[in-house]
């Protein structure tokens, strides 16, 4: 086993979220998403990316999900705090789901941004939701529109070694107020991430620091219950500096970035006999969120001040070289992607 002890704390100084809009696949939270992302038709007529800078709380849209080279985030702003965590976007009703930046709060606190691909500058959230007994350092989402599910979990990096705990929220279309987990899963590995393999019904869990393994594989994710030991891990990649991860559930692949490793790709994610890639980023930005758009095989990567988007991402192999960074954003620390 490996010890990966490191500093992590610097990971979540400063992080992005960013949903895109309109494609209707999965994506990091979730995360992200992996932020985790719905499927759907999508209604967006106009906005199709979602980036929010954490350090400001700022939220920008984009007209387009493959932007070019060279776009600077401040130009797109359209919200400028709260802009939260982990984001996911809803493309079945157009609906933006964030967590509230905030420290501290006695519960987790979600707002809901109604008809997002027309989002007004500055708009208020159409419903929040808050999630009793669940504290705000949880920064990974993902939506199961087939299930109309909202799954959130992670403890934050700055509080490594606590146990992980993933909450399912039922019925999500419709929540508001202060509302109870439909399902509470507790006493996992530490982990500040987590992606959902919905087609082959897998969870991933990694980052938190402190964690001995790079990613926990656990097995039949949907009826999870607390104190389930993992399947196996997957060693042979470094998820103590990620943010989110994403899983390709088309491909079967996992995109695990890691700060001091850069991103680890790994094919066959849910066999017993995994492959791996790595693709080294630069120090002075290293890679810390994924998230992938399975329908396009577009990835998209956060690596602090700058963001990637690479076409043909399951082409992927250990040293492919990197696009041009696609937004820049002084001061910023790019997170978590949707669409």
């Amino acid at each position: 086993m490996k010890n990966r002890t490191k500093g992590v704390c610097a990971l979540v100084i400063g992080v992005l979220a960013a949903a895109l809009a309109g494609c209707g696949g999965g994506g990091g939270n979730g995360s992200t998403g992996s932020t985790g992302t719905s499927g759907g038709s999508s209604q967006a007529t106009g906005y199709v990316l979602f980036a929010t800078d954490l350090n400001s709380g700022s939220i920008a849209a984009f007209t387009t999900a493959a932007p070019v080279a060279g776009q600077a985030l401040a130009a797109h702003i359209v919200k400028s705090r709260e802009g939260g965590k982990g984001i996911v976007y809803d493309a079945l009703h157009d609906d933006l789901y964030a967590i509230r930046i905030a420290n501290f709060l006695p519960a987790v606190t979600i707002d809901v941004f109604a008809h997002a691909s027309r989002m007004t500058t500055d708009a208020a959230p159409t419903r929040t939701i808050q999630v009793t007994g669940l504290a705000d350092l949880q920064n990974s989402m993902a939506l199961d529109t087939t299930r109309d599910e909202l799954w959130i979990g992670g403890v934050g990096s700055q509080v490594a070694n606590k146990p992980g705990r993933l909450v399912v929220l039922a019925h999500a279309s419709t929540l508001s107020g202060s509302v109870a987990p439909t399902r509470d899963v507790v006493d996992l590995p530490t982990f500040s991430t987590f992606a959902h393999d919905r087609t082959r019904d897998v969870l991933y869990l990694a980052g938190g620091g402190g964690i001995v393994h790079g990613v926990y594989v656990f097995a039949n994710a949907s009826t999870l219950v607390s104190g389930t030991p993992p399947t196996r891990t997957i060693d042979s990649v470094d998820g103590t500096g990620t943010a989110l991860m994403s899983v390709d559930e088309q491909r079967d692949i996992l995109y695990v970035p890691d700060v001091f490793n850069g991103l680890g790709i790994v094919h066959g994610a849910s066999t017993v006999t995994p492959t791996t890639a790595s693709v080294p980023f630069p120090i002075a930005a290293p890679c810390q969120t994924a998230a992938v758009d399975s329908t396009h095989d577009r990835l998209y990567i956060g690596a602090y001040t700058d963001a990637y988007v690479f076409d043909n991402a399951s082409t992927l192999k250990s040293g492919s070289s990197l696009p041009g960074v696609t937004v820049h954003a002084d001061g910023a620390s790019i997170y978590s992607f949707a669409f």
